[in-house]
């Protein structure tokens, strides 16, 4: 599930709680730094959240991060440590910044011109998910 105004999606869970994952800004830069937000979680509870995209020449870029919730039931990559696989320790770009290539001889995500390419969020913990897509170009 996409929404484009603000990038925020959820999905509504048993009891008060709601997971949520919020992506900003919607539409950008390569170069400008992304805030990740995911809330709606008690405080310890861990989460998984997995970013894909496809460059131009078609290959197939993945991330897979996981986080335990501060005791707020929020996580932010800023703040909160991955503890991997991706990458460990805090990095508020870490969930792109550490995308792989489904090809190992394609080190580098190639961008065409201005085209604007979807990078789908999802995160997850249980059964709950929440998903958000932005779109990223070059100058």
């Amino acid at each position: 599930m996409a929404v484009w105004a603000g990038a925020q999606a959820g999905y509504f869970s048993a009891g008060q709680r709601k997971l949520r994952l919020a992506v900003t800004p919607a539409l950008s830069l390569a170069s400008t730094p992304l805030s990740i937000t995911i809330s709606g979680l008690r405080p310890g509870q861990r989460v998984t959240l997995m970013v894909r995209s496809t460059d131009a020449r078609g290959y197939d870029w993945k991330s897979v991060s996981t986080y335990a919730a501060g005791q707020s039931g929020a996580v932010n990559p800023a703040s909160t440590p991955s503890s991997g696989p991706s990458y460990t320790g805090v990095d508020a770009m870490g969930p792109v910044e550490f995308m792989a290539s489904s090809s190992p001889s394609e080190p580098l995500f190639f961008w065409r011109g201005g085209t604007p390419y979807a990078f789908d969020f999802t995160v997850a913990s249980g059964s709950e998910t929440a998903s958000v897509t932005v779109q990223r170009k070059i100058g």
